[in-house]
C-alpha cells in the first residue's frame, strides 16, 4: 500500500530533524526551495554512493550554492541599496 503525502512528509521531516538537528534541517529545505532545482540530476549525480545525511546536507548546500551565486550577488547588492535608500529617508526626515 502507498503511504499518503503526509506520512512520508512527517517521516522525512523526522529524518531531517533527527539527522542534521532543527536548524541545519531547516537551512537544508531552504536550500532547496530557494531556486527551482532538478533533484534527480543532483541525486543521480552522486553516483548512488553511500552517504550520510549531513555529508548529503553539505553537497546539497554546495549544489545550491553554485546554482545561485548570481542570485546571491544580486541580492546583497539590492539589501546594501535598500539600507541606503532607508538611510536617506531618514537623513531626509530630519
Amino acid at each position: 500500500m502507498m503511504r499518503s503525502d503526509s506520512v512520508v512528509r512527517t517521516e522525512g521531516m523526522n529524518i531531517l530533524l533527527n539527522g542534521l538537528g532543527k536548524v541545519d534541517a531547516e537551512r537544508f529545505i531552504s536550500l532547496i526551495l530557494r531556486e527551482p532545482f532538478d533533484y534527480t540530476e543532483w541525486r543521480e549525480s552522486l553516483n548512488e554512493e553511500s552517504i550520510d545525511l549531513r555529508e548529503l546536507s553539505r553537497r546539497a548546500t554546495e549544489y545550491c550554492n553554485s546554482q545561485n551565486s548570481n542570485n546571491q550577488r544580486q541580492s546583497v547588492v539590492a539589501e546594501k541599496e535598500h539600507t541606503y535608500d532607508e538611510a536617506r529617508r531618514c537623513d531626509d526626515d530630519k
